[in-house]
């Protein structure tokens, strides 16, 4: 009945992404695109339907259509659509291997929304394929500060970037919350006791009693 109306037209596409339907969905963003090629809604919601093909390169060019016009501009520093944009790239350059691209793109979204929990991790992950731990270490603690729980991704990187600066107490630390992240809360608490004293003994003890917290065991979440 309106075809010409985009803003229903882009509803449709976005209904036709979230239903898996990545083809029917790309048809209608190009049908808004060529009614306005700089709709950037669209662009955003070709760019995850050529994600969810599996074709990062077509997605990237749909991202770079966003970045290209918006970076510089007077509102690039509170802009979500061109942080979005630039979160995607990064993410794709990191499955590429781009591992520089994806550090550089990561840092453009950080520095628009610092608070984004999940560039924080990417940018964790990046920084540790970039042979810097301890960059990679601040990065993941940064994002665990926004979501501490129910995440375990987080906790298994800092691990390993904790083994790479030979420092053993907070490789054990990471490990513990990682086994209590993926339902070991005996191997978690095994690991966690053993660094009750020490440098990293405030984490540990918190550590602790968050997994006494979540087996409701409250006296015992008190104590630690």
């Amino acid at each position: 009945k309106a075809p010409r109306d985009i803003a229903i037209r882009l509803q449709l596409a976005d209904a036709y992404l979230s239903d898996k339907r990545p083809d029917d969905a790309l048809r209608q963003y190009d049908e808004i695109l060529g009614a306005d090629k700089g709709n950037r809604p669209a662009l955003l919601g070709r760019g995850g339907a050529l994600m969810a093909k599996g074709d990062l390169n077509g997605a990237a060019v749909s991202y770079h259509r966003i970045t290209k016009v918006s970076q510089g501009g007077e509102f690039a520093g509170a802009d979500p659509q061109l942080q979005e944009a630039h979160y995607y790239l990064g993410s794709m350059a990191l499955k590429q291997s781009k591992t520089k691209e994806a550090i550089k793109e990561l840092a453009a979204a950080l520095s628009i929304q610092r608070t984004d929990s999940d560039a924080l991790y990417l940018m964790g992950v990046a920084r540790l394929k970039d042979g810097a731990p301890q960059l990679a270490v601040d990065s993941l603690k940064q994002a665990l500060l926004f979501v501490p729980t129910g995440w375990c991704e987080p906790y298994s990187q800092l691990a390993v970037a904790y083994k790479q600066l030979g420092k053993s107490p907070q490789t054990t630390y990471a490990t513990g919350m990682a086994d209590f992240c993926l339902k070991r809360p005996a191997d978690a608490k095994r690991q966690l006791k053993t660094l009750t004293r020490g440098p990293i003994a405030v984490d540990a003890l918190l550590g602790l009693g968050t997994i006494a917290e979540a087996e409701s065991s409250k006296a015992e979440a008190v104590t630690w």
